[in-house]
């Protein structure tokens, strides 16, 4: 055998060592923060599978500075729905610049700490953690056009994400030159939407737009001036036409009125406040439950099991994974946008892996019920409670409404 051959075979080597324990990682139960001795071990085989993934010899080349920011998103498995990154990697006067941004800063910690284990010092972090600071107070908006497409960069020509409807409320995070700004749509998925097709909010406004009861359209409707689609969901106007008719005040994105036809439009009652009680005295069956990895009963369960089960019992159906029952229902907050979860709501979490990685119910006053190692847990946001985890308050990133209201 050459020494060419015996590089090659032993580079293929070190790289399926080191993507095996990779893919373990990617694949098992994240351990609790409570058991240090494996949650560090845990995070030692991830970053080891990572670096390997970059450079099969772990050692790094500045030459291929720019290809461990292209390859990074994939080496993770990043799921671009939810997760963004648009990171460069450059050598500058001897030093590594990272420039760009993220949207979670766990996914920034993973990057530097990959370039750092294949042997990079003196690194300039200059990747920013979004949203944006140039946007202001005006971190929400609601689209204004009765469709709207985003796209995966700021451009119609860069790939088609999802569609916002008349009235949708969106989460921003940056606004991009080209007249775009980057969000998260109703659903959660990511995409730039044309900037003159939102109306910009405040949170005290957002606020308020999130707690008023609110109709879905159930067809498309026009009345000359405007057209709403099928689907559309707009709030419902304090003054109601006198005497009582049957048709309905309904509030447009720019705060005007217009009355539609009551029999165009529906009210839901599933997610209301019954529903949600229903849920969280369910699960009180789980009180004494061990965390076992892979099941989903009172005898044994890990997070998505639990949440899996606890709606079953009510009758819906979600993915059984945290990753997958993300991507069900609206978003009902955001790590930097926690004021309007609701009781029943489902919260998700992400680690180093620069994924969702656990989930939980949220209970009201700022409590959540999960299953983590060792058991059944209601733990706290609030630092001065006595639940408090400040690792779990800092790893959560977004939460969904499955139902609706």
């Amino acid at each position: 055998m050459t020494k060419r051959h015996l590089f090659c075979t032993c580079s293929i080597v070190l790289l399926l060592v080191g993507l095996g324990g990779y893919l373990l990682a990617q694949q098992t139960s994240f351990p609790s923060p409570d058991e240090k001795p494996k949650y560090l071990e845990w995070q030692e085989r991830f970053f080891k599978g990572l670096t390997n993934e970059l450079e099969p010899d772990g050692v790094g080349r500045v030459t291929e500075l720019s290809r461990y920011a292209q390859r990074f998103p994939d080496a993770i498995k990043l799921d671009r729905t939810l997760f963004y990154w648009d990171v460069q990697t450059t050598a500058v006067n001897g030093r590594v610049v990272a420039s760009g941004s993220v949207n979670f800063v766990e996914l920034k910690q993973s990057y530097l700490g990959a370039l750092e284990r294949l042997g990079f010092r003196n690194i300039d972090d200059q990747i920013e953690v979004l949203p944006s600071e140039n946007l202001g107070n005006k971190l929400f908006g609601l689209v204004t056009t009765p469709a709207e497409l985003t796209y995966a960069k700021p451009d119609p020509k860069s790939g088609l994400m999802t569609e916002c409807l008349f009235g949708d409320p969106i989460y921003l995070l940056r606004y991009d030159p080209a007249g775009y700004y980057l969000c998260h749509s109703p659903i959660g998925y990511l995409g730039y939407i044309r900037a003159d097709a939102v109306r910009l909010m405040t949170k005290a406004e957002f606020q308020a737009f999130q707690r008023a009861p609110k109709v879905v359209f159930l067809k498309d409707y026009g009345d000359g001036e405007r057209s709403i689609p099928f689907g559309a969901k707009l709030r419902v106007a304090r003054e109601q036409p006198k005497p009582a008719t049957k048709r309905l005040r309904v509030m447009l994105p720019d705060d005007r009125t217009i009355v539609v036809p009551m029999e165009i439009v529906s009210r839901s009652s599933l997610g209301g406040k019954n529903f949600r009680n229903r849920m969280l005295e369910i699960t009180q069956n789980f009180r004494d439950t061990p965390y076992v990895f892979g099941a989903k009963s009172t005898a044994g369960a890990d997070c998505s099991g639990f949440v899996w089960t606890i709606f079953r019992a009510l009758g819906l159906s979600l993915p059984r994974d945290a990753k997958q029952q993300v991507l069900v229902g609206e978003l009902a907050g955001m790590r930097w946008f926690r004021e309007e979860i609701q009781p029943g709501d489902l919260l998700y979490f992400v680690g180093f892996t620069g994924s969702v990685m656990h989930t939980g119910i949220y209970k009201g006053k700022q409590e959540f019920i999960h299953l983590s190692p060792p058991r059944y847990q209601v733990s706290s946001f609030d630092p001065k409670a006595a639940n408090y985890t400040e690792f779990w308050t800092n790893a959560f990133c977004i939460a969904k409404r499955p139902v609706l209201e």
